[in-house]
Formats: C-alpha cells, structure tokens, sequence
C-alpha cells in the first residue's frame, strides 16, 4: 500500500462568503392579504375533507368486504354440493345456474331478494331439497328467493 498524507490542505474547500439577506417588506393590499389567508384555509378544510372522505370509503370498502367474505363463507359448503350435482343432472342445469347466479350476488351485495315465478321457484326448491344443507342455510335460501 502506499503511504499517502490526507492531511493536505491545500485541497480543502475555502468555506463559502458570508451572505446578508434582507426582508423585504409586505407591499400587498389587506385585501390580497386576505384572499391569502381565505385561500390557505380553503386548503385546509379541503385537506381536512379529502382525509375523511378516505377513511369513510376504507371503511365502507372494509365492511363490504367482510360482509362479501362472510356470505361467501357460509354458502360455500352449498356451492360445493351444488356443483357436484350439476354434473349429474344434466336435465336442470338451467336452474342450477339460476341458483348459483341468485348466491352470488346475494354475497356480492347486489340483490337481498330474488322474486321467481311458481315454476322456477317450485324446481329451484325441489333441487335445493335434494342437497343435503344446514337448516340456516336453507331458511336463509327461502329469504333471498321468493315468489312472486
């Protein structure tokens, strides 16, 4: 390695000169002065606004989707059987995807009720009867769909 001296000053940086800085004096009218002042506010309370307004939507977007991951929950199990026995009953396969259509938007929050005509919600319900689900969920099925 070499021996180098990095004491050398003549390398250093002289320091910078001394500035003076003077204020100038305010030449604005009250008026401007006050339009300042009005619009600074102005910024404030929009700044104030814009900050509640996104925690209001964090908020109703959480709460959505809880609502969403919690209806899905309790129909999955349902959804499950339901598809295993559209495989076999080829014959109303139309009305299980009526069904599974009425589910998912109940869990999305689209519908709370689905009106059918007799036909439809006589079949609807005779398949629902042949899925063995939890009495909950089926009392909750009878509240989504209804007659007409």
């Amino acid at each position: 390695m070499d021996n180098v001296n990095y004491d050398n000053n003549d390398e250093t940086r002289k320091p910078d000169p001394i500035r003076r800085e003077q204020l100038l004096q305010d030449e604005r009218s009250d008026y401007e002065k006050q339009l300042e002042k009005v619009l600074q506010l102005s910024m404030q309370e929009y700044a104030k606004m814009q900050h509640f307004y996104e925690n209001a939507e964090e908020k109703l977007l959480k709460e959505f989707n809880d609502e969403k991951n919690k209806r899905e929950e309790l129909f999955k199990p349902f959804l499950t059987k339901l598809t295993q026995l559209r495989r076999f009953d080829a014959e109303n396969k139309t009305m299980y995807d009526i069904l599974e259509n009425i589910i998912e938007k109940y869990c999305l929050q689209q519908i709370e009720k689905n009106e059918l005509d007799d036909e439809t919600y006589d079949i609807i319900f005779a398949i629902i009867k042949n899925v063995r689900i939890d009495k909950t969920i089926f009392n909750l099925i009878q509240t989504i769909i209804v007659k007409k």
